[in-house]
């Protein structure tokens, strides 16, 4: 398996445009593009709009902003390179991506307007790595860096296999230092262009609430991202939709759009709001039960008895029956992962299609792809190839521990309801 020509040409722009920075003075620098208009894939209703407005907020805060509308995989390729070789030690750089995106074995991609969809390898080699924007942009010791992707809609390529795009949402990214990368929905969600039939808003979900808070002053980019999380949540929550963006933070310090408030030392999360986070991180049924008897009349009070209700009605046994068949199902899952193969995970799934483990056998399935990928790259990677192969040796190395801890967690739940009747609501 060779590399992609793709991969190289990317590679080489990279170690060709190293920048000296010799300039003073700091600026604001965005890249904006948006895609509705494809060629050989499902068109978007929303994207290109998205775009338009993102871009405003941008320039109303200083940026000096760079859009392209329906842009083709050449246009993304030399406007990314351009963008990154601008960027001095200092400024501070935005790019934002409203379109199609898609995961396949090989990592996150966007999609260009002329993307070939014949099979997962045209994809490949006519798309845009995440991977390689993260490096080309974080290649630079800029002041901040905001990488947003709205581009977790639903799969538009006809599934014909696992792994050819055929999971919501975007796997984890592992930003560079300075770097925070935010998606539109976590992973297995899609992410909402409306809320339905009769929503007449010009943006999708996730923008709209994203150009509202960007355009408020004296927030700091966190709580910028912190609010877009919770706003969207809630709003998608109403039309019983579960869609809650993705944040990846290596970024240090405060950064503002619009200056620090006028108090810079008052904290600016209240204490519900970051108890809900840490409710949220933990998503088990004891965390939120935690929450509605913290409290009990908190912000966030319907949305925690709308996930505490959706697990008991999913996972709680009622019966002796259903105990003992947890039972087993645990039993095998163990077996399962002793084999620690493709077979044995693909033979749960077909097992137990709706079972208590068949995220996680999922995500090692993912996982055992994506191993065998980059030791099939490195194999026959070059010296300079290496710099990407490390990069994506990290994000494997963050999202087996992930994965690893919500395998625990799960086995821990499994265990407390093969022995217990948990009363509902």
């Amino acid at each position: 398996m060779m590399i992609t020509s793709a991969r190289f040409f990317l590679l080489s722009l990279a170690f060709l445009s190293a920048f000296s920075a010799k300039d003073v003075s700091a600026e604001r620098l965005a890249l904006v593009i948006g895609n509705d208009k494809y060629q050989s894939i499902p068109a978007l209703l929303k994207a290109g709009e998205d775009a338009k407005s993102m871009g405003q907020v941008l320039k109303n805060a200083g940026f000096r902003v760079t859009s392209l509308q329906n842009a083709t995989y050449r246009e993304i390729v030399k406007s990314v390179d351009k963008f990154s070789r601008e960027i001095k030690p200092d400024d501070q750089a935005v790019f934002f991506f409203a379109g199609h995106g898609v995961q396949l074995k090989s990592g996150n991609y966007i999609l260009p307007v002329d993307v070939d969809a014949e099979n997962e390898s045209m994809v490949e080699r006519t798309s845009y790595s995440l991977d390689d924007i993260t490096f080309l942009l974080g290649r630079h010791k800029s002041g901040f860096q905001l990488i947003i992707v709205d581009a977790c809609r639903d799969n538009p390529f006809p599934t014909k296999t696992r792994s050819f795009g055929n999971t919501r949402g975007l796997i984890p990214v592992e930003p560079v230092k300075g770097q925070m990368v935010m998606y539109s929905a976590s992973r297995g969600q899609q992410a909402l262009d409306r809320l339905g039939p009769n929503d007449r808003d010009k943006n999708g979900v996730f923008t709209r609430k994203l150009i509202s808070k960007l355009s408020q002053k004296g927030l700091s980019a966190l709580q910028v991202i912190r609010d877009v999380q919770d706003e969207v949540e809630e709003l998608a929550a109403t039309v019983n939709h579960d869609q809650r963006p993705a944040v990846y933070n290596e970024s240090r310090g405060d950064f503002y759009f619009f200056g620090p408030p006028k108090n810079k030392g008052a904290s600016q999360i209240n204490p519900d709001s970051a108890f809900w986070q840490d409710v949220k991180a933990i998503g088990n049924l004891e965390a939120f039960d935690a929450y509605l008897t913290t409290y009990p009349k908190g912000r966030y009070v319907s949305l925690a008895r709308a996930y505490a209700s959706k697990l008991r009605a999913v996972i709680t046994p009622n019966t002796n029956a259903e105990r003992n068949a947890l039972k087993n199902e645990m039993e095998f899952w163990d077996e399962v992962k002793k084999r620690n193969s493709i077979a044995s995970f693909s033979e749960y799934v077909n097992l137990y299609p709706s079972g208590f483990f068949v995220s996680v056998a999922d995500d090692y399935l993912q996982l055992l792809d994506s191993e065998i990928a980059i030791a099939t790259i490195e194999k026959y990677a070059s010296a300079e190839d290496m710099v990407s192969i490390e990069r994506d040796k990290k994000v494997f190395a963050a999202s087996k521990k992930r994965i690893e801890n919500e395998d625990r967690a799960r086995m821990s739940l499994a265990k407390k309801l093969s022995r217990l009747d948990i009363p509902t609501f």
